[in-house]
């Protein structure tokens, strides 16, 4: 009969102990290696955020309320006078601002003119700008307009006609005006009318 080899003994208890090892060292291993996982954790930050406010308004210096205007609704400018003659002048103004609502500040620049109605009339017209910081100086002072010379209707504005605004109403920048019929202008025009648009462009300094 063939013999089989016992566990018992002094070998058998060897072997023994080397499988228990070698278990062991697989038990182990395994373990050892489900402990390298580390810890983790986050730091998160987060901000809000809102978007600044800029409307201006404006209104005729001899108007008492202030309102946003545009190209098709511009505020009616009063030149005080019944009819122009070769040499003579009218004076207007546009008071512009910003709203109370605004929280930037921001620049009022004189961007453009558009004539309108009797182009006849409105290319014998030139004009002169002075812009004033407040409303404490009328638009009919003669001393503020300091240009050397008349600006053409049908030209560009002239440079440099801006100032600052500051937000929530704070200060208010007049534009005045003095509109001129040219001394060479025709006895042709005589009863003619006609308009001249000028536009103030408002922008947020942020």
């Amino acid at each position: 009969m063939p013999r089989h080899r016992s566990w018992r003994g002094p070998h058998g208890v060897a072997r023994r102990r080397l499988l228990a090892i070698l278990a062991s060292g697989l038990v182990l291993g395994v373990g050892a290696t489900a402990t390298l996982a580390a810890w983790n954790d986050a730091e998160v930050g987060t901000g809000s955020f809102s978007a600044s406010v800029f409307v201006s308004e404006a209104k005729d210096t001899a108007s008492a309320s202030y309102a946003q205007t545009s190209d098709a609704a511009p505020a009616a400018l009063t030149f005080a006078v019944a009819g122009l003659s070769p040499s003579a002048t009218a004076t207007a103004g546009l008071d512009v601002r910003t709203t109370a609502a605004t929280t930037a500040d921001g620049q009022a620049v004189l961007s453009a003119i558009a004539p309108g109605g009797s182009g006849t009339l409105t290319a014998q017209l030139d004009y002169k700008v002075a812009v004033l910081a407040g409303t404490g100086t009328a638009c009919s002072d003669s001393s503020i307009y300091t240009d050397a010379t008349f600006t053409d209707t049908t030209a560009a504005v002239p440079a440099g006609k801006s100032a600052a605004i500051t937000k929530a109403a704070g200060n208010v920048v007049r534009f005045c005006f003095q509109v001129r019929m040219k001394p060479t202008a025709p006895s042709t025009v005589q009863g003619q009318s006609g308009t001249l648009k000028w536009t103030v462009t408002t922008s947020s300094n942020q």
